[in-house]
């Protein structure tokens, strides 16, 4: 064993240098090789011929746009069920919170494209109910809202963990002093449940809002009208 456990250490010796170029090989050099690219773009003026694209700044502002809205959406949808199945008693918590993080277990892409079918004038579900937009017409979802409403549904999840995680720590004592003291359950969840899950719901958003952006890169961009044409009639 000479040579293979540092002393002082259980781990073996080779464990450290193994991590390190494994992190080189997957993260560092896909990363110096970017910077590479970028720095003989800069240096060639091929990014100033870039930033002049009107197509850069349009999906730029959309991209913000929708990360804004979809995050705004998974949170209001994610801290709603992350404090009605952690703090209260509702029968059958555990199936509901499987069936609340699934979209998490499905690709975004596989998501965006179901939506749009059952959406769309031919989904069989609305023709089931008689509420099918007529052939031709334009797909909701290609736009600002349809989007955002993906994003806020897909993401959901992602805050709902994260804020649940949160709530899970939460000190019980101080709960059961304010009870004890006559406090309402109102007052319980503003003063005290509330601002102790802000870190949870701040951690939620941060994670959202990247994922939103992220997933920027299959938005239908082409399907929006410029911006300086929006509001022509």
């Amino acid at each position: 064993m000479q040579g293979y456990v540092r002393p002082g250490n259980s781990q073996p010796a080779w464990l450290f240098p193994f991590i390190v170029i494994v992190v080189l090989i997957l993260s560092v050099l896909p990363l110096a090789r970017l910077a590479m690219v970028g720095i003989a773009a800069f240096a060639s003026g091929g990014v100033i011929d870039v930033l002049s694209e009107p197509s850069l700044w349009q999906a730029t502002y959309y991209t913000i746009v929708t990360a804004v809205l979809g995050t705004i959406i998974s949170l209001a949808i994610g801290c709603l069920f992350a404090f009605l199945l952690t703090l209260t008693d509702l029968p059958g918590k555990g199936p509901l919170s499987f069936f609340f993080v699934l979209p998490m277990m499905i690709p975004p892409q596989v998501t965006a494209l179901a939506w749009v079918q059952m959406s769309g004038p031919s989904s069989p579900l609305l023709k089931a109910l008689h509420i099918a937009p007529p052939l031709g017409s334009p797909q909701p979802l290609y736009s600002v809202a349809g989007i955002a409403l993906l994003y806020g549904v897909q993401h959901a999840p992602l805050v709902y963990l994260a804020l649940r995680a949160g709530l899970m720590t939460l000190p019980r004592d101080g709960v059961e002093a304010a009870r004890l003291s006559g406090a309402s359950s109102l007052r319980v969840f503003r003063d005290i449940i509330l601002p102790l899950s802000l870190p949870g719901i701040i951690a939620g958003a941060a994670i959202s809002f990247v994922s939103c952006t992220g997933n920027s890169a299959s938005l239908p961009f082409s399907a929006f009208p410029p911006r300086s044409t929006r509001c022509r009639p």
